[in-house]
């Protein structure tokens, strides 16, 4: 199922070259088997993006939930999460930036920590700032799969009823709904006063802990009846639907298991298939950049 909204139908990748592929289907382990090719391609991409959005300087802010992956996600989209002696890294604890020059263009990415704490509070003021709001905005989510790496927050929210994998993903769920809330509120007051940012890229990450769930991951962020598709909705009767779109993406970083409370979710898919949902991914940015750009 594909929502109708301009920017959540297939037919935007009609420039691409070949076949147009749902991107709701885990892509065969076939495909992109060459790591250092797709680590290529994906720098390559990234480094023409900058021509793709909004003018000479431009500007794209990361946002999401604590543990969705935010930054390792930047670091594959980037290619140098694709070298084979690639390690994540830890928490984030301050913003983070990428630069990128394109001929006379530059791309500014911000990625904003996920934690609750005074350096996310900093960001989010100066990215979101009245006289310099950024062009888009990559909202990171996992589908509930977002890393509880303290001790004391795992027990604790064991102890609050979360003891189970399946409890404990509906909760954050509604985390990331949270999240994007907060996200909107500040985006709101930016277009109102300097129209933008003009469109939302929803990066479902993590797609190798749920790969044989995807028709019920695109469900829950597309589908006209869920929470998430409803708060969008609600931004989208506030700001002007000429003013901003939306779409979301299915897309993986790191391949790793995750583990709650001796429950195991083992990681499925094989590199060359990762691979190959970030080089998708980079190609819906670039679409999605360019469509906002009319």
């Amino acid at each position: 199922m594909v929502a109708s909204s301009s920017l959540r139908d297939l037919t935007l990748l009609a420039e691409r070259k070949g076949p147009i592929v749902d991107p709701w289907v885990t892509p065969a382990i076939s495909i992109g088997s060459q790591a250092l090719k797709h680590r290529n391609e994906a720098a390559r991409l990234w480094q023409g993006l900058a021509a793709r959005v909004l003018g000479p300087k431009s500007s794209i802010v990361v946002t999401g939930a604590a543990g969705v992956g935010k930054t390792v996600l930047v670091d594959h989209l980037t290619g140098d999460g694709l070298s084979a002696d690639y390690q994540p890294p830890g928490r984030s604890i301050g913003a983070e930036k990428e630069r990128v020059k394109h001929n006379k263009q530059r791309l500014v990415l911000t990625v904003v920590p996920g934690q609750h704490s005074l350096p996310r509070l900093t960001t989010l003021d100066q990215s979101f700032n009245e006289k310099s709001p950024p062009d888009g905005l990559i909202f990171t989510a996992a589908y509930g799969f977002a890393e509880v790496r303290e001790q004391y927050a795992r027990e604790a929210l064991v102890a609050q009823g979360l003891a189970s994998l399946d409890d404990l993903l509906a909760a954050q769920r509604k985390t990331e709904i949270d999240a994007l809330e907060e996200t909107l509120d500040l985006a709101r007051r930016t277009i109102r006063l300097n129209r933008k940012p003009t469109w939302l890229l929803v990066a479902v990450n993590k797609v190798d802990l749920f790969a044989d769930e995807l028709v019920g991951a695109q469900q829950h962020y597309l589908s006209p009846d869920g929470d998430f598709s409803r708060t969008l909705d609600r931004f989208l009767l506030q700001v002007g639907k000429d003013n901003f779109t939306w779409n979301a993406q299915p897309v993986c970083g790191w391949l790793e298991d995750f583990t709650w409370n001796g429950e195991d979710r083992v990681s499925t898919l094989k590199p060359g298939q990762r691979n190959k949902m970030v080089l998708d991914f980079l190609h819906v940015l670039g679409d999605t950049s360019a469509a906002a750009r009319g």
